[in-house]
């Protein structure tokens, strides 16, 4: 009699490692509000991992966290310069633009009391529907990619989106099948 084996699930398709970013930018808990903004706003990124000084992964950081004033127990009070509230384009102001224009008060706070611990990993096999799966169950834009405690790689929503166009372009159409027109109810 043979014994049962286990079959590795097998993923078609793109995986974590396939479409991540190696490149994660990251802050540590101590940096100042001001400093983290300017990391934001440099990269060109909406969120950073937070780490520990032996690159551990404890949280994350996002723009929210920088304006939000609940998330912010010591920065309370914020003025903000209603110039710098618009930009030059009359469009309304990104987080880390609001941020620079706070009071003094946020020169003292540090990331480590605004940032939240709650993230979200995934194993780098993890396929592109368990990735789209677990970032609308946790409801957030951004999952790291772990491998043991190792930080690899990040994923964002624009990530996925993107691979999943890329996977639905690659499909071969059958001839009944082409472009749907959306019914109204």
């Amino acid at each position: 009699m043979r014994s049962p084996r286990k079959t590795a699930r097998r993923t078609t398709g793109p995986t974590a490692r396939d479409i991540m970013t190696a490149d994660v930018v990251t802050v540590r808990a101590n940096l100042g509000l001001r400093a983290a903004a300017a990391v934001l706003r440099d990269n060109r990124i909406t969120g950073a991992a937070v780490v520990t000084d032996t690159g551990r992964l404890i949280g994350v950081l996002s723009e929210t966290d920088l304006v939000d004033r609940d998330a912010q127990p010591r920065v309370q009070r914020f003025e903000v310069d209603r110039a710098t509230a618009r930009r030059r384009v009359g469009s309304p102001a990104k987080a880390v633009e609001i941020l620079e224009a706070v009071d003094s008060v946020a020169d003292r706070a540090t990331v480590g009391e605004v940032f939240s611990p709650y993230v979200i990993t995934a194993r780098p096999e993890a396929s592109v529907s368990e990735l789209a799966a677990e970032m609308v169950r946790h409801r957030v834009h951004r999952i790291f990619v772990v491998d043991g405690q190792s930080l690899i790689g990040i994923v964002s929503s624009m990530d996925v989106m993107k691979a999943v166009s890329t996977v639905r372009a690659a499909r071969p159409r059958s001839s009944r099948t082409g472009t749907r027109r959306l019914r109204r109810c």
